[in-house]
Order: C-alpha cells, then structure tokens, then sequence
C-alpha cells in the first residue's frame, strides 16, 4: 500500500501565493502534461505500458494506482480518447493477467476505466471473473478490499443498469454491515492482521472508516434503503470521535494510535472530509459540512513533501474543490489554487511536455498515485471547474 509521507506544518493564517495566480497557465501545463503522456508509452512492453512509481512491478501492470488504467483515466477526462494502442494494449493484459479483485489495484478499478472508455461487456466479464475471489475478501478497505469493490459495482451498475453489478455491492455491504466492530464511538473496519502481530484500526479514506462510509452513500442513493445511510453515519462517528481539535480546525492520524495528524488524502484529514463533503449532501446533514470546513483548516500546509494525489497537494487540493463546489465559499477554490501553485513546483521540463516525479522524487512517473495522471487531473480540474474524476458519488 502507499506510504506514508511527513509534512510540514503551516500556521492557521490564510494561505498566500508568491507567485501570480497559476489558473491561467493551467491548460498549457495539463496539455504538456498529456503530451509526456502519450510520448512515453512503450506498448511493446509487457510489464508496464507507462513510466510509474515501482510499485507497479509489485503490483500489476493494469492497476489503477500506479498502472495503466489511472493514466488512461487521465487522458480520458482531459482528452476524450485514448489512443488506440494503449487501449488494446489494455485489453490485451486484461485477458493475459491474473487480477485481485480491489478497486486501487485489481480488477474494480481496471473495469470502472474499461467502462468509462466503452468497454463495458469486458468490464462486466472482469468483474465476475473476480466475483469469486470478492467473496471472500478479508480487507474492509476502499483501497483494495470490499469497499473498493462495492464501490466499482455500485458504479458499475449506475452506468449499464447491469443487475448483478448492483447484488455484488449489496452483498458488499451486508459482509461489511455484519463485520463491523461497534462501540459508543460508531462503526470501524480493523485491517487484517499483519504477519507481525495485530495493528492499529486504520482511520481514513484509503483504509480507515470513512472508505466504508463513501461506499454505503453511493449504494444509499442507488437503492433508496436507508438501511445504507446509517451505516455511513455509523462509520462517520467512529472517524469522527478520533479527530483531533487544534484552535477548531479537524486533523486526522492514519489510525487510531497515530499521536500525529496528516493532512493527505490515503490516511489522513483530506480524505475524511471529502467524505464528510458526500454525507452533507447525501444525508441532509449540516454538522457533516460545518466538519468538513473545519477539516479543511486541518490540511493546510504550505508545503508538503510530494505532489502526489494519495499522500500529497494534489489530494489535498481535490478535497477543498468538492467542499468549494458544495458550499459555493470562494475561499476553498482559493485555497485549491495555492495547491495548484504547490503542485506546479515539482513539474519537470522535458523536451516530450511536462513530467512530474514519483514518491520521494527519484523517478520521472505517470501514475495516478504518485505522478503525471493524479497531479493533471487536479491541475485539469482547477482550471475548468468540474466534478471529481473518480470516488464521485455515481
């Protein structure tokens, strides 16, 4: 799984730019993002299609966090189209390769891209190839357990009106539902058992509580059973009663016995309020919206380590642009600029277009975790003002 980064803290005054506002640049720097893209695919290999973090090789080459389906997702929501090789390329290792079932690095991420590119008999087919293997998951998680998965179906059905996509997410559910640890604090997932011993309950969207929540709201609004947003509550509480207050602003660890607070999206206060943001909407609820701007007091940071969508600015920009959209509160686009403005620091000139680098900044990457795809779908949705690419409620 992605690591986790430090941070460097920022006071709670209001971020301020050094530099001029950077949305008019915006479109020459996600088309020059696009065209190091398409210049540096290789689809004569076989073990990756494009330049990403090394965990790709740990993985497989498909995947949606460090694969190729999250750059073709990338050039997909930019452009519309995907070239014709690396979709057959695609679709070649699709049939050749052997997926686990989770949404960030199996088969439920790879299908939602195929059905987004019009692929969608191939995404059903993957989809109950992994069925089997779903069914018995032990991960609760959004990353690569049955969070994950329910969410693929929910969308996955939403977009074909497939019947069996939306049983799988119910059935999802129901395991999720039946094995959830309850206190007075709300609902929470423990992670399987490391080889060492027992670990900490996670807190957060990649594998804490709140992955559950965003799942069991998309399925509420797909079935109107109400039964689903309560769970979301449920969930809510537990990530709720483990925040930590500083001055009013919400910060979260990325568990339970975490004594510091992060601002990222995978683990930490970026990610939980963007769920938050959802079960204002979803679920009418007010206090959800008020802790949801007190979460984004909690992610500012002036600086961050890395760029990157799951433990860096761009994850963070994502969460302020849902609760700008939400709210209609200039404040938090404003914010989401400055990340932009952070973002834009790491961007590497290369004479293909625009390259960003990996974790830790060794390696030039495409992936949607670490490199071009995650930071040109923030930058891209700066700048045109559009929903959320992916984790949008379907």
């Amino acid at each position: 799984m992605p690591e986790p980064m430090p941070v460097a803290s920022a006071p709670p005054s209001p971020l301020t730019r050094a530099t001029p506002d950077p949305v008019p640049a915006l479109p020459n720097a996600v088309g020059r993002t696009v065209d190091f893209v398409l210049a540096t695919a290789d689809p004569d290999r076989t073990d990756r299609l494009w330049p990403a973090d090394a965990r790709v090789y740990d993985t497989n080459p498909l995947n949606l966090v460090y694969g190729a389906a999250g750059i073709a997702l990338f050039l997909d929501e930019v452009t519309g189209r995907v070239p014709d090789a690396a979709r057959s390329w695609m679709l070649d290792r699709v049939r050749e390769v052997s997926l686990p079932p989770g949404l960030y690095t199996g088969a439920a991420g790879v299908a939602h891209v195929l059905a987004r590119l019009g692929e969608g008999a191939e995404a059903e087919r993957l989809l109950a190839r992994a069925a089997p293997a779903a069914a018995v998951l032990d991960d609760p998680s959004l990353f690569q357990g049955l969070a994950g998965w329910g969410w693929a179906n929910v969308v996955h059905h939403t977009r074909t009106g497939h019947g069996d996509a939306l049983q799988r997410a119910v059935d999802a559910a129901e395991r999720l539902i039946d094995r959830a640890e309850r206190s007075d604090d709300g609902w929470s997932w423990p992670s399987p058992d490391d080889p060492e011993g027992p670990v900490p309950t996670p807190l957060g969207l990649g594998l804490g509580a709140s992955g559950p929540a965003l799942f069991f709201l998309a399925l509420a609004r797909a079935t109107d059973a109400v039964r689903y947003g309560e769970a979301a509550r449920n969930a809510l509480d537990f990530e709720l009663a483990h925040a930590t207050s500083v001055d009013g602003a919400l910060r979260w660890g990325s568990d339970v016995e975490y004594a510091g607070s992060r601002p990222y999206w995978f683990g930490g206060t970026a990610g939980v309020g963007q769920v938050l943001v959802h079960a204002a909407r979803e679920l009418d609820e007010p206090a959800y919206l008020d802790a949801a701007r007190r979460a984004a007091d909690g992610t500012r940071a002036l600086l961050t380590p890395t760029h990157g969508r799951m433990w860096g600015l761009s994850g963070i920009g994502e969460f302020l642009l849902d609760l700008a959209h939400v709210t209609g509160e200039a404040v938090y686009r404003e914010r989401a600029c400055a990340a932009a403005d952070g973002v834009l620091c790491y961007r590497v000139e290369r004479p293909e277009g625009l390259a960003f680098p990996s974790r830790h900044l060794r390696r030039l990457s495409n992936d949607l975790s670490t490199g071009a795809a995650g930071c040109g779908l923030f930058l891209h949705r700066v700048a045109t003002d559009t929903p959320r690419d992916l984790l949008d409620l379907p």
